[in-house]
């Protein structure tokens, strides 16, 4: 073979072989490029399928969360901001009057199986300044006097002044229909342990009062007690009844001095007799001896 050809047929080869190994490399290079994109995208997608999954679960738990806690909330009504000057006005008394929610907003009464109209209760929230919400009970319609679009409300529960007076609807108010069981049975169990919270107080103050006038009784009685003891200037004067003013010490013991002056006069009256007996007798015994001394006594006549 033709030298010529023998050289030119091995720098085909060998560039052949070298071009060969260079796209190799390049087609190696790609392809593990290739698959670190795959392994990143592989990774990544996992990781957007757990996020996924993550949402998914947190927007399950989200709606149960929800449902949870609209369960046993009825419809709603609101009313604009205004105080006792706008829609809703407290009268004295704890009922509220209410204009814009009556028969064509929806409160039905519904007639009960034994004859008569069942109460409609609802529910009234009080916002504040702040627009702080405030759960401020269970109310009743009044029936005689539900309108079309007006209404009166009057409390299920025993009111207190302090508790009417700590009412707040500048910042609105907002009616339900219903609200969940767990809290009407904590604010009924509230609203009885204060009802017999207030009504003990009141019996307490009742007997309080009862014992003031008890203690009032008993002290102007000591003090009768004591003016008829000790005596009383402002008394009536009596002659008969020194003790009127004086007291009773003082004429018992004025009595008493007079008794013991008696008793020191009758004392010596004694004395004085049982002197004058003794010297009758001695005088007796005297004449009756001068007489034995002679014939003739004299007749003497002693007074006894």
């Amino acid at each position: 073979m033709n030298p010529y050809v023998r050289g030119t047929l091995f720098f085909l080869v060998f560039a052949g072989i070298a071009t060969e190994g260079y796209f190799a490399a390049r087609v190696l290079a790609r392809r593990l490029e290739i698959e670190r994109g795959f392994r990143a995208a592989t990774v990544k997608s996992d990781e957007e399928i757990a996020r996924h999954r993550s949402a998914e679960q947190e927007r399950r738990a989200a709606r149960a969360g929800l449902s949870s806690a609209i369960l046993g909330w009825g419809g709603q009504w609101e009313f604009p901001p205004g105080g006792n000057v706008g829609s809703v006005n407290v009268l004295q008394n704890g009922q509220i009057n209410i204009n814009g929610l009556g028969t064509n907003q929806g409160l039905k009464p519904v007639t009960q199986q034994g004859g008569g109209t069942a109460p409609i209760l609802l529910h009234v929230f009080f916002v504040d300044r702040n627009q702080k919400s405030a759960y401020i009970g269970e109310f009743a319609v009044n029936a005689g006097q539900l309108q079309a679009n007006s209404c009166v409300l009057s409390p299920t529960w025993f009111l207190q002044q302090e508790e009417l007076q700590a009412w707040d609807n500048s910042g609105g108010v907002r009616v339900r229909a219903s609200i969940p069981v767990g809290g009407r049975n904590r604010f009924s169990s509230l609203s009885q342990a204060m009802t017999r919270a207030v009504r003990s107080l009141q019996r307490t103050n009742g007997g309080i009062a009862e014992q003031t006038d008890l203690l009032a009784a008993a002290q102007a009685a000591l003090e009768v007690r004591k003016n008829e003891l000790q005596g009383d200037p402002n008394g009536p004067d009596v002659f008969s009844h020194p003790e009127y003013r004086i007291g009773l010490v003082a004429a018992i013991n004025n009595i008493e001095d007079e008794r013991n002056a008696l008793q020191s006069a009758v004392d010596t009256l004694r004395r004085k007799v049982t002197a004058a007996t003794d010297l009758r007798l001695q005088l007796t015994e005297e004449l009756h001896s001068a007489a034995g001394a002679t014939t003739n006594p004299p007749q003497l006549s002693v007074n006894q």
